[in-house]
């Protein structure tokens, strides 16, 4: 599908050259965000151990699952790691890569929106949602590292 549309929207960027320096580009922001999200997280995890406990948690939790799953690390077995979910998903919400998530573009003609804005075909939308992450009413203490905010939600 998108091989199709490249073709008839855009068939001068269709050559090796093109192509490969997106995969580079793309492949090295994976890598690049993957290592950046890894390092937050344990300086997360150690920063906040001694108010919550979190490695030793953390720790039985995974022991626990790994047990029940035969010490095989599986999707199943991730799937049940409770806690881990969730002090990941804290770690995602401080410690964003973006301030604006959701980037789309817009793909039909003249798109409006309940309250009267106007997206011609071709514009681009995002939302900001670091804004929203870190909303004082939403979280007691938006820019402090919860694990067990989501536990509680």
């Amino acid at each position: 599908m998108m091989l199709r549309f490249a073709q008839k929207e855009c068939p001068n960027e269709l050559n090796l050259h093109d192509i490969g320096t997106c995969l580079v580009v793309a492949n090295s922001d994976s890598f690049h965000k993957t290592s950046i999200a890894a390092t937050n997280l344990i300086s997360s995890v150690l920063e906040s151990n001694a108010e919550y406990n979190i490695i030793s948690i953390l720790r039985e939790e995974i022991s626990g699952v790994l047990h029940k799953f035969g010490s095989i690390w599986s999707r199943a077995a991730v799937a049940k790691m409770i806690y881990c979910d969730k002090v990941l998903r804290e770690n995602l919400r401080i410690n964003a890569f973006r301030l604006r998530n959701l980037l789309r573009k817009v793909m039909l003609n003249n798109i409006r929106t309940e309250d009267g804005h106007l997206f011609p075909k071709g514009s681009d939308v995002s939302m900001l949602t670091f804004s929203i992450q870190t909303n004082g009413n939403l979280f007691k203490d938006p820019f402090k590292f919860d694990p067990f905010c989501y536990s509680r939600i």
